[in-house]
């Protein structure tokens, strides 16, 4: 037979454990709430050729593409695309708006969850449309060194910025236009 004892403690364990199972569900909770309103994106850039039709590679425009992808349950809106210099105090540069590519999606972007933002600037007249932040990277100490930090990424309209270093073949072309 059980005793009187006995009966309390298990008593006391079984309320112990629901206790802990309680708040282990608040924190689970808690921690899908904080997780749903997070912002994440995935940022992709590279230097592509856009062939039409009928065209070769030779003859098609190089364009430099930052594409933004939405993996965040939460609804953004890009305002525009941000360039990064430096790694402990980043100097934020910002182009001019893109728009100059047919391609480039419409500003503010709004973007639900899966969708993607994509933006083309022209090789040919980058250097023209970019001159802040290529000036930046002429003028740090290390050119080379800027240059590996530099990272390109979105600015939401609540403020967040997310960022990705620039891919190789984009740096590749800044170290040969630049140069270094």
């Amino acid at each position: 037979m059980v005793t009187q004892d006995a009966l309390q403690v298990i008593t006391t364990i079984a309320e112990s454990v629901g206790a802990l199972a309680t708040a282990a569900a608040v924190i689970v909770a808690l921690w899908l709430a904080r997780r749903e309103s997070r912002v994440r994106l995935s940022i992709t850039n590279g230097i592509y050729h856009v062939i039409a039709v009928g065209q070769t590679m030779q003859n098609s425009p190089q364009v430099i593409h930052v594409r933004a992808t939405n993996e965040s349950f939460r609804i953004l809106k890009i305002a525009g695309v941000t360039w990064q210099l430096g790694r402990w105090r980043k100097k934020r540069l910002v182009v001019a708006l893109p728009g100059a590519g047919a391609n480039s999606t419409k500003l503010p972007a709004r973007l639900e969850y899966g969708d993607d933002a994509s933006f083309y600037f022209p090789l040919q007249t980058f250097p023209a449309d970019a001159k802040v932040v290529l000036d930046a990277i002429k003028a740090s100490k290390s050119p080379r060194r800027a240059l590996k930090k530099l990272r390109v990424g979105v600015y939401t309209t609540t403020g967040h910025e997310i960022t990705s270093p620039i891919d190789s073949t984009l740096r590749d072309w800044l170290s040969k236009h630049l140069g270094l």
